[in-house]
């Protein structure tokens, strides 16, 4: 276990002394050994891996043999993500399902590993921390970490993507931080919300970055393979049937996304402010669960969503740092916060996009174990424990559906992105004192 160790120690950047380091590594060992077998020992020796897996098989022999990229029943797609993404499956899916699925979860856990170093890394604080404060997020969000390896979705990897982007952000290889922005947005839209926060930071290579290997991405390369007007006309379809259609109409796909496994923004505001039934989803038979608090019309709804929208933007906007008075912790609190924003702000949030969280976890568990002011370090440990506690409130197994229903999981993150922007003002380096004018002697 010692080069486990010497392993965890670079990785969460803690010196892990005995007997913790025996113990933490071979927890990790094992939780990184259970994670990689939940799908693998179905499929390998059960009847085969379902959940997402099935269906990314299905889309990657698709693109191999030249097919669509979805199969639309009823105007409904089955493949909800974008022609790249659907290139990307098809590598895994030639060496048939059952590689795939290990290759999947694979790379599910070196992204596991690279999202933990990088959240460490970035955390902006260097001093050396007990084991307890390195292990507490990753523990916090193992089981989101579990639903990305049971399901077969891609966070994780976004996540890493995403963590990159910021460190090579922070070395000002801005060209370079593109690469990794964008290759999150062309594979699942959502990260693409970084674009904006880009802009008004004044991010100028990297923006034109990633707007340009976008277009690599989602024109160019698909284009190149399957040919230009048939990727053009599955893009533009692709486009048309995923935005949000306004009223009480399904968006993205699935008429079950007004229902309470959407975390989302656009969806908690929707069953608070308008009576809709969070047990929408048609392969659960639940008696109906409103948690409306009003009973407005969609359109007012929307109206609403909007303006919370641009309120929290203005918020966020207005307490970030001027650019002379950032710091590295600073910057990992703002970081952190657009990271929860970004999820948040998805018209589609669903409980394992949360495994975002790990990295507004990691700062702000370091910067209380390493605060001076016992008090603001009271308040984060308060933040994080109240926040635990709502994501707890929202495990799937609790019936009714009452607390998923009302949000629980987007308040958290409302408790965490108060934290970390009372952190990311108090670690703002202090103004430069104005220059006295220069009085000429008489």
């Amino acid at each position: 276990m010692t080069n486990v160790s010497r392993f965890l120690s670079r990785l969460t950047k803690t010196a892990w002394p005995t007997p913790w380091s025996g113990l933490f590594a071979a927890l990790f060992v094992l939780s990184s050994l259970a994670l990689v077998a939940l799908p693998v020992i179905p499929q390998v020796l059960g009847s085969g891996k379902h959940q997402d897996y099935q269906l990314w098989f299905v889309v990657g022999q698709r693109m191999l043999r030249g097919g669509p990229l979805q199969e639309i029943d009823n105007g409904v797609f089955d493949f909800l993500y974008t022609p790249f993404a659907g290139l990307l499956l098809a590598i895994p899916a030639y060496f048939g399902k059952t590689a795939m699925v290990v290759m999947l979860s694979c790379l599910n856990l070196l992204a596991w590993w690279v999202a933990i170093a990088l959240s460490n890394r970035l955390s902006g604080d260097d001093r050396p921390v007990a084991p307890w404060v390195a292990a507490a997020p990753v523990i916090v969000t193992l089981p989101f970490v579990y639903d990305q390896f049971h399901i077969g979705q891609p966070n994780l990897l976004l996540l890493a993507l995403a963590l990159c982007g910021f460190c090579l952000l922070r070395r000002d290889r801005g060209w370079l931080a593109g690469l990794p922005f964008a290759a999150a947005g062309a594979i699942k839209v959502f990260p693409m919300l970084i674009l904006p926060w880009l802009l008004w930071r004044g991010y100028w290579r990297t923006t034109l970055s990633m707007v340009a290997l976008l277009i690599v991405f989602l024109v160019v390369v698909p284009g190149a393979i399957r040919g230009f007007d048939r990727n053009w006309s599955e893009l533009g379809g692709w486009v048309s049937g995923m935005l949000p259609s306004g009223g009480d109409r399904e968006f993205g796909q699935r008429a079950d996304l007004w229902g309470w496994k959407n975390q989302s923004l656009y969806a908690v505001e929707h069953r608070l402010l308008r009576p809709i039934d969070a047990e929408i989803d048609p392969d659960e038979a639940e008696p109906p669960t409103f948690v409306n608090l009003l009973d407005l019309d969609p359109r007012t709804v929307d109206a609403v969503v909007l303006a919370t929208a641009l309120a929290i933007g203005t918020g966020f906007v207005l307490l970030m740092p001027a650019r002379r008075r950032r710091t590295r912790q600073s910057d990992a609190a703002e970081w952190s916060i657009l990271a929860l924003l970004v999820v948040i702000a998805s018209p589609v949030a669903r409980s394992y996009y949360y495994v975002w969280m790990l990295l507004p976890y990691v700062v702000l568990v370091r910067s209380a174990a390493g605060e001076p002011d016992r008090r603001v370090a009271r308040w984060q440990v308060f933040a994080v424990a109240l926040s635990v506690v709502l994501l707890a409130a929202g495990i799937n197994g609790i019936r009714p559906h009452w607390t998923q229903a009302a949000g629980v999981f987007l308040w958290s993150a409302v408790v965490v992105i108060a934290a970390l922007a009372s952190l990311m003002r108090r670690s703002a380096a202090v103004a430069p004192a104005a220059t006295a004018p220069t009085v000429a002697p008489p």
